[in-house]
């Protein structure tokens, strides 16, 4: 899999990513490594009940190992 620097290098030098990759690591064969693994889902009205409590995540109330909200930002140099 290509990675994004390795992505924006190409842009910036006006050049075409997927010539750098090699066929095998392209988003269809790595795709095709699993196929046939899974199974395809049903309809969900032939699921059997779950009677488990629906468990959600507040992101809102995450917090990093000093107390402080996780900021989910990404900052790049355009921050700056």
């Amino acid at each position: 899999m290509s990675c994004s620097h390795h992505i924006a290098t190409c842009k910036h030098a006006h050049h075409e990513y997927r010539n750098y990759i090699y066929p095998l690591y392209e988003l269809e064969s790595v795709s095709n490594v699993y196929r046939g693994l899974f199974e395809k889902l049903c309809n969900e009205s032939y699921w059997p009940p779950c009677h488990k409590p629906m468990i959600y995540l507040d992101l809102d109330k995450k917090r990093n190992s000093k107390g402080l909200l996780v900021s989910s930002c990404t900052h790049t140099e355009m921050d700056i």
